[in-house]
């Protein structure tokens, strides 16, 4: 036997942590995945019901190898079996986004949401991303300390994308609040309660954006929801279910990762002060910083996949019908791919990390975050250049395995 900071693992790669020592993992995953990536780069972990893989050339071609691992995962998602029947609702309407299909629906769903992502309608909406960076740095100007999370990373990214989707300014914190408990379930959680927390927000937020679809059929907008609309309207094979759920789909997971790489960077630029300092003095650097925030910082941790068909992964067998789960975040430190990988490094390069995905599933927002991110960073760094973190405690919510962010973010202004 060998024993892991997970637990106990057999000679069969099997994990049961306890809960304690999962909440440990998950606060600070980074030493646990360089343990498991160099000793057992695939195991299975009874607790999330998922064979984890942890080095960077498998992860990369579970990522890209659709044909072997199915990304139809929406059944890895329940974790509590005694209540599959009160999530069936929550189930249903997943099961339907285009992240959870294969080619060629996969393709057919993102087609058509692609439309609405064009770089053209992108680039249209910068000049409302350094308004709401304008508006959001002068509140904090003139503060000796604020929490960056809730003053500036949150809103920044849920204020543009709302508004790029369609949602009322009036119904900002509402729809906010849906989106949390969304992603709490979407991340994998055991618990009931939130469980049913989340089902109760996807399926008042499927009945919002059923009225708001109907509004714009009769009044159309400068939006995601109107041109999703008109793309249903002119018989490009969308039913509408299958709008309902692109929109869900699109409204509770649009600027989480934009939320998490602002966030979770600002903290890792913080603890990294000549980082910081580089930067500030160094501009130019601002784009290979993004990825190496990226690459650092990995927001999406573990997407889902199933294996299609029994398959040997690194000498171990996984069947047919097993969720596997690519741990990105272990995969953009491997230390055989990249130099000194625990290193925070703004001028990394090369940089070939899977921050943002890999092969036809990659980031369907990758753009939209790689446009406001620099925005963002810039904003921050040339008007608070002396700003430091008030203790060196980090509020993660370790309630999420699939997504890391941060739950708080207290900082000095000066």
């Amino acid at each position: 036997m060998y024993k892991t900071v997970l637990g106990r693992l057999s000679r069969y790669n099997k994990v049961r942590p306890s809960r304690k020592n999962l909440e440990k993992f998950l606060y600070n995953p980074y030493p646990k995945y360089e343990l498991l990536r160099n000793h057992v780069p695939v195991c299975w972990n009874e607790e999330l019901k998922h064979w984890l893989i942890f080095d960077y050339e498998t992860v990369k071609w579970v990522l890209t190898d659709h044909k072997t691992f199915s990304s139809q995962s929406t059944e890895t998602f329940s974790l509590v079996d005694e209540f599959r029947d009160e999530m069936e609702p929550f189930y249903d309407i997943m099961s339907k986004w285009m992240v959870l299909k294969d080619d060629p629906e996969h393709m057919r769903l993102r087609n058509l949401v692609a439309k609405s992502f064009t770089p053209a309608s992108i680039s249209r909406r910068m000049p409302k991303v350094y308004e709401v960076v304008d508006i959001l740095i002068n509140r904090m100007k003139g503060k000796k300390e604020v929490d960056l999370s809730e003053s500036y990373c949150l809103p920044l990214p849920a204020w543009i994308f709302m508004d790029m989707f369609g949602v009322e300014k009036e119904d900002l914190d509402m729809v906010e609040a849906w989106v949390r408990k969304i992603a709490v379930v979407v991340g994998r959680t055991r618990d009931v309660q939130a469980l049913a927390d989340g089902r109760d927000a996807l399926v008042n937020m499927s009945q919002y954006l059923v009225d708001r679809i109907n509004e714009r059929r009769k009044d159309p907008k400068d939006d995601l929801i109107s041109l999703l609309v008109m793309a249903r309207d002119k018989g490009q094979k969308l039913s509408e279910d299958e709008l309902v759920a692109q929109c869900v789909m699109l409204l509770s997971g649009g600027f989480g990762t934009t939320e998490s790489l602002i966030a979770g960077g600002m903290l890792a630029l913080l603890k990294n002060r000549d980082q910081y300092e580089r930067l500030h003095k160094n501009p130019d650097l601002m784009k290979p910083c993004i990825e190496e925030l990226l690459r650092y910082t990995s927001p999406a941790q573990a997407p889902t996949r199933v294996a299609a068909r029994d398959v040997r992964v690194n000498g171990v067998l996984i069947r047919k019908g097993e969720g596997v789960a690519p741990v990105v975040a272990s995969a953009n430190r491997d230390e055989k791919v990249f130099k000194n990988p625990n290193k925070l490094d703004i001028g990394r390069n090369p940089n070939p990390h899977l921050g943002m995905g890999a092969g036809r599933h990659h980031c369907f927002g990758a753009s939209l975050s790689r446009l406001q991110a620099p925005v963002a960073f810039k904003a921050l760094v040339e008007n608070f250049p002396k700003m430091e973190l008030i203790s060196d405690f980090e509020d993660w919510n370790i309630d999420n395995f699939s997504f890391r962010t941060l739950k708080t973010l207290p900082v000095k202004l000066y």
